[in-house]
């Protein structure tokens, strides 16, 4: 799987890595993207990385996690990754700097700025 990088450490060690970027989800499950139900491919994500079971050290969720701007939006990215033991942190993207969207995420467990 791409998106889990082994990152070389001094030594042996490695820290391992996952990246989930542009899930572009609303605050309604059923809403679509470019013909595209973006909450079902969130989940369909998530599926493929339960069934690679491959451990990682990290969760970096790159931007643009909420399409519509709701804080209802960006509760369903943290329920999403919530089942994994990894810390999650997030990198805000264009979609996600409107007026009170950081906020939403930033009281979110699992979130953090």
């Amino acid at each position: 799987m791409e998106s889990l990088l082994n990152l070389p450490l001094a030594g042996e060690a490695r820290v391992r890595i996952l990246q989930i970027t542009d899930t572009h989800l609303f605050a309604e499950k059923h809403e679509t993207l470019l013909g595209i139900n973006t909450w079902e491919s969130y989940q369909a994500v998530l599926d493929a990385i339960r069934a690679s079971q491959r451990e990682c050290d990290l969760i970096v969720a790159t931007g643009d996690l909420a399409q519509d701007h709701s804080a209802a939006a960006y509760q369903h990215f943290a329920e999403g990754i919530a089942s994994f033991t990894a810390p999650c942190v997030w990198l805000p993207g264009n979609h996600d700097f409107s007026t009170g969207n950081v906020q939403h995420a930033a009281g979110i467990r699992h979130l953090s700025r």
